[in-house]
């Protein structure tokens, strides 16, 4: 039958509306402030080994990562930087937990840099080296008064800057972590009510986490999730996990002929559990997309926004052409998926630059990046 001018026009509206309202969420529930915050978040890098995981001398702060840093990283067309920030460097550890507001100093110049080259920032607290103290009842006390201190010192500040609770909170009760998340963000609530807070899960932060999780009591929030799937690929060499130190020469995709090759020179029992798992799961774009998993069904069951804050491989054994392959299939996960990421890192054992130009050259430019990566992850 059909249909008049009038009803084709209510019907294409509807149609128009239905299609504007962002994926994660229905019309009930829904927030133009938080929409715009997620599109900050679209591509972005950690800028490790400056404000955390690091020596926090004047000197080396000063050196790790300047202005040039944060221009380059818009110039490749990146929306925002994930800034992981030692308390230790804002706050003395031992009661009365004194606030350092000389050192905040670094801190307002990483926002005015970002401001200045139009990129969001998320102010991550990221502990190290250990962080299983972090989470004792006078460690949350500490962090609740820090990030009262920083809400309070940013909360007139527009709306560019995240506030990330949390790097990887080492708690397998994800009720307990749940409720530290309230605690926190009701510190922050008391004088800033404006900037989006993210919330990662429990322990690594792991996509499977989401299994668990809730939504805290906070509508302007983002859940975040590391993505390092798996690591006997991402990280094989790493002399920070046990077994992983002695494994090399991974592939991905999972190519049998080319894994036995590479096993056939790792003897130590404790790589043998790792390559175990990664032959029984013969890791590729499928794999990865059904650890992926968790975290979308937690997306749409609660129609609240995600972010994976952390992705990348780990540059000192992994093959060259895998790991590219290894960032393309995640990325473009991700793409599809409509999950803003940000790469780990920008300087370090994961970095996006070619180490052979760079030490040469002495300096990170557009000429020094490992183009071949940064295109891989979808720039």
């Amino acid at each position: 039958m059909p249909v008049s001018r009038g009803k084709f026009i209510g019907v294409a509206v509807i149609a128009i509306l239905l299609v504007a309202v962002p994926f994660w969420r229905g019309p009930a529930v829904a927030n133009r402030l938080l929409d715009q915050q997620v599109q900050l978040l679209a591509k972005g890098v950690n800028f490790s080994h400056w404000l955390a995981q690091a020596s926090l001398t004047p000197e080396q702060i000063n050196s790790s990562i300047v202005e040039d840093d944060f221009a380059l990283i818009r110039s490749i067309k990146m929306t925002h930087v994930r800034v992981p920030v030692d308390p230790d460097l804002l706050q003395e550890k031992t009661e009365p937990y004194r606030i350092r507001p000389e050192n905040f100093q670094y801190l307002d110049r990483a926002l005015y840099w970002a401001d200045r080259h139009d990129l969001a920032i998320v102010i991550d607290l990221h502990p190290a080296p250990s962080q299983q103290d972090v989470i004792a009842s006078a460690a949350v006390s500490r962090l609740e008064k820090l990030w009262g201190e920083i809400a309070k010192r940013y909360s007139s500040r527009r709306g560019k800057i995240f506030y990330e609770l949390l790097n990887e909170p080492q708690l397998k009760d994800v009720a307990a972590w749940q409720e530290i998340c309230n605690v926190l963000i009701r510190s922050i609530r008391k004088v800033d009510r404006r900037h989006t807070i993210i919330v990662g899960a429990h322990g690594w932060s792991e996509p499977e986490s989401f299994a668990q999780m809730k939504p805290v009591g906070d509508g302007n929030v983002i859940y975040t999730f590391h993505f390092y799937e798996h690591k006997t690929f991402t990280h094989q060499g790493a002399d920070w996990i046990s077994g992983l130190e002695s494994v090399r020469d991974i592939p991905y995709p999972y190519d049998a002929a080319r894994f036995r090759f590479a096993r056939r020179s790792i003897s130590d029992a404790p790589a043998q559990k790792w390559l175990d798992w990664y032959e029984y799961q013969k890791y590729n774009s499928d794999k990865i997309a059904r650890d992926l998993q968790p975290v979308l069904k937690f997306r749409q069951q609660y129609r609240v926004p995600v972010y994976c804050g952390e992705f990348g491989v780990y540059k000192k054994v992994a093959p060259a052409a895998d790991r590219l392959n290894w960032h393309r299939d995640v990325a473009n996960l991700l793409s599809r998926s409509q999950i803003g990421y940000a790469l780990w890192e920008y300087r370090g054992g994961f970095d996006i630059f070619d180490d052979k130009l760079a030490t040469e050259l002495k300096q990170r430019n557009r000429d020094t990046l490992d183009w071949s990566v940064v295109r891989a992850i979808g720039l």
